[in-house]
């Protein structure tokens, strides 16, 4: 069991390489950006950020899970030169048009989502990114695809460095203001397209099959709508705070939002590492233990983590950015649970998964984003940031609860639900213990606690704690199942 953990563990940082140099810059920036931009300001840039992620995460069309299904199956480089020419081709000159559209109707969209067409100009220069993030996110993949890690790491890492020291360039020295913002994100961008279509050039070329295109679209639009569906649960927010609050609200919910996100570091590496490492173990004896085993330990490790982000939250926000910030702690303590229970889903996912029954994913998605929009039309007129927050764990909860009866219908595993829900209340009522107490010393002491309690309440065993000790740190197992 063990030694399984630590492979996952392992799994788990080598794929989520890009995700921590990606969270790396964000959090970087925070401290920079809060300094130059008032929350209003702040707002702005979250909102346009927002708008180029809704337009990505359509545009691809699914394209890039069709080409990496069809790409192992080809019988030969030829083969997956064209499948990978083709969708190459096929994703530029859409985005490409897309980006036309977008430039047309960038004073309407403007004035929709940021309340003054006047910003219009500062949307036309971050849709000039869109181009250039096709091309680089389909060059990783196909880097990914080719195993190149070292290769693929130079271009994470280059667009990360990059991208800060532009950043910071335009913003602080040249004072250039949101000019300097997405004038950077476009330069990044473009150096490294053109960069990573260098290190594909023995792999994509100017041939387009049709019948390529047409195999690799059937298999990616049905999963639009699932795609779409988790957009909206997870950002579709911000654009209820605009409506029913103000840009000032939308600044403070972004950098406790970006908070809560440093989370993110551990289980969206988890997300990327686990579906790979638990279906090459699914015909061991011992698959369905480990995949119960592996939720307990995950919720034990990621519920410790959102207790020291929540706790210290308003202290770190004092630190990274000014006063003015401050109040975006209100909303950390709820945001980490909804982080915790994207992983949570991905972990009873693997029923479905595994039994092809694969449909539920989309319309449990669908479900939960429905859900989304109707408790923020419900609770951010009256709640502000912290309904905003509490409609997307609801989603979240929803979402991975339908899944779980689902999964066990179709691939009973024996997860140990009644620890899980002990956990969740004891971590709750730390953090609002921890929260709620301006006493640095205290917050320390409910932060040490957190493990005592969970041993001594017997919610996890001595023997779980050493596994997680020996996993984690390479030590000699003294307890092993």
């Amino acid at each position: 069991m063990i030694e399984k953990i630590r492979r996952l563990l392992k799994d788990s940082f080598i794929y989520g390489l890009e995700r921590y140099l990606a969270a790396f810059a964000g959090v970087f920036l925070v401290p920079v950006y809060t300094r130059i931009f008032a929350p209003d300001d702040y707002g702005v840039i979250e909102i346009i950020s927002t708008i180029i992620s809704m337009v990505f995460s359509f545009a691809v069309l699914g394209l890039d899970s069709a080409l990496a299904f069809y790409f192992y199956d080809a019988k030969n480089e030829g083969e997956r030169r064209i499948l990978s020419s083709s969708s190459f081709i096929f994703r530029l000159g859409f985005i490409v048009l897309l980006v036309v559209i977008l430039f047309a109707a960038a004073g309407p969209v403007s004035g929709w989502f940021l309340k003054s067409s006047g910003d219009a100009v500062y949307l036309k220069i971050a849709f000039l990114t869109l181009p250039f993030t096709v091309i680089t996110n389909f060059c990783l993949d196909l880097l990914r695809f080719r195993l190149k890690p070292l290769q693929y790491s130079i271009v994470s890492l280059g667009i990360t460095l990059t991208g800060i020291c532009l950043s910071v360039y335009l913003v602080v020295f040249l004072r250039w203001g949101f000019y300097g913002v997405f004038g950077a994100q476009v330069i990044t961008g473009c150096i490294f397209a053109m960069v990573s279509l260098w290190m594909n050039r023995q792999h994509v070329s100017f041939a387009f099959s049709t019948d390529a295109m047409k195999k690799m679209l059937k298999y990616g639009l049905p999963l639009v709508p699932a795609g779409a569906s988790l957009w909206i649960t997870s950002f579709s927010d911000r654009f209820f705070i605009t409506h029913y609050c103000s840009l000032h609200e939308v600044g403070l919910y972004s950098i406790g939002y970006k908070l809560s996100m440093l989370l993110s570091l551990v289980t969206a590496a988890f997300q990327m590492a686990w579906g790979p490492f638990a279906f090459s173990i699914k015909d061991e004896p011992d698959a369905r233990d480990f995949y119960a085993a592996v939720l307990t330990y995950y919720y034990g490790i990621t519920t410790f983590c959102a207790l020291i982000l929540s706790v210290f939250s308003r202290e770190i926000l004092l630190v990274f950015t000014t006063d003015a910030y401050a109040d975006g702690y209100r909303v950390v303590g709820i945001l980490v649970f909804s982080v915790i229970f994207t992983g949570v889903y991905y972990i009873f996912a693997i029923g479905v998964n595994l039994t092809r029954k694969t449909a539920h994913i989309g319309w449990t998605n669908g479900v939960a984003a429905g859900l989304n929009v109707i408790l923020n039309v419900i609770l951010v007129p009256r709640y502000g940031i912290i309904g905003a927050a509490v409609s997307g764990l609801s989603a979240q909860l929803v979402s991975a609860g339908l899944l779980y009866f689902i999964s066990q219908r179709v691939f009973p595993v024996q997860y140990e639900m009644m620890k899980i829900g002990k956990i969740t209340l004891l971590a709750a009522a730390c953090i609002v213990f921890g929260m709620n107490t301006g006493i640095v010393w205290l917050k320390i002491g409910v932060v040490l606690l957190y493990p005592v309690l969970l041993l001594s309440l017997k919610i996890m065993k001595k023997s779980e704690m050493l596994i997680l000790r020996d996993a984690l740190f390479g030590a000699s197992p003294l307890t092993r199942c």
